[in-house]
Formats: structure tokens, C-alpha cells, sequence
């Protein structure tokens, strides 16, 4: 799918299996999934990701999640503007950058929860994977760069 990309964002990447029918196998790693998993953005840590190894003890802890109300909210607010804005997805740079801040973007100070590929900001909680693809969505902390008519 996008040869390298697992580095950088720390998730498998699916594509589909060679010769295996309704399974999708992650580009990196060789992770196999059901197809529809894949297809529903299934995400999953890259076995072939290449993180710092930090001892756990060293580690700074993620902060929490925002409630589960809130995480409603936001998902319904982001449906809504996905909706209004066609469903259009940013271009694969552009999903790559997005990946890349949020890679970035650590505790204590920032908001990744890494374990899961996941977003703690208040105005957030989303899985990276599917939020940095739409176009019309934002970072909750404001990293990502402003969207253009090419995005």
C-alpha cells in the first residue's frame, strides 16, 4: 500500500493477501486480518514499527481519555462535518504528515497514547488512523497544517 509508512506511524498497514480470499495482511509485518477488518480501519500496533525502546519505569504516563460523553460528541460533530464536506480524504502526503505530528505529539506535554493509536486531547479521542483522513478534520491541539483546496 505505502512501502515504509508502518515506521513513521506505528500501525499495520493492510493490503490485500495474495491468494487468500477475504484476508488482508499488513505490509510490514505479515499480520493477516479478515478483509472487513481491514476495511473498517482496524487498527493494530506494527510489529515492524520502529519506536525508541524507553524502559517502561522511563516512560511519561499518557493522560486520560476525554469522558465517554464527550468522545460522543466529538465523533458525532466530526461525522456531521465529514458528511457536509462530501466525504473527501486528504491525499496520502497529506495523511502522512498528519501521522507523523501526531507520532510526535508525547506526554507529558502532548496527547499520544501510543499503545493504542490514540488521541487524548479534550477535544479529541479519536483513533489517528481514521481521523487523519478526512479532510475536513482537524487536530484537536491545532498541529495540523491548514487545509488548502488541494488537501
Amino acid at each position: 500500500m505505502y512501502p515504509g509508512l508502518h515506521r513513521f506511524v506505528g500501525v499495520c498497514l493492510w493490503e490485500p493477501c495474495p491468494g487468500g480470499e477475504g484476508v488482508a495482511r499488513c505490509a510490514a509485518c505479515g499480520h493477516e486480518v479478515p478483509e472487513a477488518d481491514a476495511l473498517a480501519g482496524l487498527v493494530r500496533p506494527c510489529d515492524k514499527a520502529e519506536r525508541p525502546k524507553v524502559p517502561e519505569h522511563e516512560r511519561p504516563r499518557a493522560r486520560n481519555l476525554p469522558s465517554l460523553p464527550a468522545m460522543a460528541w466529538n465523533l458525532a460533530a466530526a461525522l456531521a462535518t465529514f458528511v457536509l464536506d462530501g466525504l473527501r480524504t486528504v491525499t496520502r502526503e497529506r495523511y502522512e504528515e498528519r501521522l507523523r505530528i501526531c507520532n510526535a505529539c508525547i506526554p507529558p506535554e502532548g496527547y499520544l497514547i501510543e499503545e493504542e493509536s490514540r488521541c487524548s486531547h479534550p477535544k479529541c479521542g479519536c483513533f489517528l488512523s481514521l481521523k487523519a483522513r478526512g479532510r475536513v478534520w482537524q487536530c484537536g491541539a491545532g498541529k495540523w497544517p491548514e487545509l488548502d483546496d488541494t488537501s
